[in-house]
């Protein structure tokens, strides 16, 4: 969580750069992923030790709003290693930093290159299973079915400031 109030602390102290930017697109994407994988660690052990749990969040996971995710997902994993990949090549070559901003852009081109046609793909297969007639929960009951989860976060970074806040971090 300290990530999160470091990530909101220093976006909140706009330098108006895209080193900025990209550093809150990092931080954001990386974010992102974590909590997808939380909630996929999470939801997979649910196959062992409630199975009926596991096949409610499968129903969960087939809505419009989870389609919208997965979207997210890819063009924060795909953003996260393209922007890491930049960070390892100038911490290795610090001549290289002079050309920091245009390498920021760089990695925007070849993020948006790299997702139109993904994007293409998985919106093709996206009409398909919607376009199938299978059924998928309305937003309202998906909405509802994600509350306790919503609530743990909640709580957690409530928690996660209150400690930030007593130990002086932000």
């Amino acid at each position: 969580m300290t990530a999160l109030v470091t990530t909101v602390t220093e976006t909140l102290r706009y330098r108006g750069a895209i080193g900025q930017w990209s550093w809150v697109l990092h931080r954001i994407s990386g974010l992102g992923v974590v909590l997808f994988l939380t909630l996929h660690v999470i939801d997979t052990s649910w196959a062992v030790f409630y199975p009926e749990k596991y096949v409610e969040a499968i129903a969960t996971y087939q809505s419009p709003l989870f389609t919208l995710g997965e979207f997210a997902l890819v063009a924060c994993v795909i953003y996260h290693a393209i922007n890491g990949l930049r960070i390892v090549l100038l911490d290795f070559r610090p001549r290289l930093w002079q050309y920091q901003e245009r390498a920021a852009y760089v990695v925007l081109a070849v993020t948006a290159l790299i997702l139109v046609p993904v994007f293409v793909l998985m919106f093709g297969h996206v009409l398909r299973f919607y376009n199938s007639g299978e059924p998928f929960l309305p937003l309202d009951q998906v909405l509802i079915a994600q509350l306790p989860f919503l609530g743990g976060f909640s709580v957690a970074l409530i928690a996660a400031l209150f400690y930030s806040v007593v130990h002086g971090l932000v």
